[in-house]
């Protein structure tokens, strides 16, 4: 799956403002936030998502957290949408339920 800032081609400023907010309020290592830094300098990663349905808050939090992202830049794109309702679906979450999250975030 493709890093989600760049799922419609680029990453914008409001954006990478987004990611840096999300990072900085995980508690992360200098270290953690290197390789996330050299992740999202990829152009293409693969994210497990079956680990994180595991912990349904935490899925929750991480579809929030992509709606809000993909929202940021004031054009949500297509493939965003498309993007996020995969990872939903991967994570368990049903389309009404990711499409509803998308009308409420």
């Amino acid at each position: 799956m493709f890093v989600p800032p760049k799922v419609d081609g680029s990453i914008e400023p409001e954006e990478k403002e987004y990611l840096k907010t999300i990072i900085t309020n995980a508690n992360l290592t200098s270290a953690e936030i290197q390789e996330i830094k050299n992740l999202l300098s990829s152009q293409r990663i693969e994210v497990d998502y079956s680990l994180i349905a595991k912990y349904p808050d935490d899925a929750l939090g991480l579809l929030i957290d992509l709606i809000a992202l993909a929202k940021r830049d004031g054009d949500f794109h297509i493939t965003e949408k498309m993007y996020i309702k995969q990872v939903g679906k991967l994570m368990g979450f049903s389309e009404v339920d990711v499409a509803e999250l998308m009308l409420a975030y």
